[in-house]
């Protein structure tokens, strides 16, 4: 609405969902902890592998800042874009960080969702999400969720989330350090939440803006 004109009663807002196959399951089994030499909430996890537009660099300047790096480790999933890879690299190794971040690329369902159960908090502070299902997914693992201010991300956490300012290290440090004073209460209020949206409501909301136009 800031930058096109165009009808604000003719954009409708349709939430996504989380995938119910990462839903805390205390029972799953899987090897991925001993591979990676983790015990269980001795570790941060973050989404995205290395990508400019996930704010990798901008997330291991603040966890480097963080009094949380003294405790935790940091796990970063997912896909490493060439682009970003040598800087990322080259920070890790001028700070002597090699011992607390692993990368770990794309895991298997089971092994995500055994890394999610398990993870002290759950780091998401992205320069951009049109939803950010990612953030639902940790919330229905409980537990504690950073994320942006910025794009959706925000909005899709629904107040449950300690939000930084993804353009400052500083302020996403700050952020991490707060994680450890989030109740109990609180996450399972947030999984509730995460857990009212389901693909359903998405295709029922979907369907609705179709027929209102036919």
């Amino acid at each position: 609405l800031r930058f096109f004109d165009f009808p604000e009663e003719r954009i409708h807002v349709v939430p996504l969902a989380p995938s119910h196959s990462l839903e805390n399951k205390q029972q799953l089994h899987s090897s991925v902890l001993e591979r990676l030499d983790l015990k269980p909430k001795t570790y941060f996890i973050a989404m995205g592998g290395v990508s400019l537009r996930k704010n990798t660099l901008n997330l291991i300047k603040a966890f480097h800042l963080s009094e949380s790096k003294t405790n935790f480790k940091l796990i970063i999933t997912g896909k490493i874009e060439a682009a970003h890879r040598d800087e990322v690299i080259q920070f890790v190794s001028i700070n002597q960080l090699k011992s607390k971040i692993i990368f770990t690329d794309y895991l298997p369902d089971n092994d995500l969702q055994h890394l999610y159960n398990n993870a002290k908090a759950f780091l998401f502070p992205t320069f951009y999400e049109g939803f950010g299902i990612p953030i639902l997914e940790a919330m229905m693992a409980q537990l504690p969720v950073l994320t942006s201010t910025t794009g959706a991300a925000s909005e899709t956490a629904g107040g449950f989330a300690v939000l930084v300012n993804p353009f400052e290290p500083e302020s996403i440090a700050q952020g991490i350090d707060r994680l450890e004073n989030i109740s109990l209460e609180h996450l399972e209020k947030a999984r509730s939440y995460a857990l009212s949206h389901t693909w359903d409501n998405t295709a029922k909301l979907t369907t609705a803006v179709y027929e209102k136009y036919m």
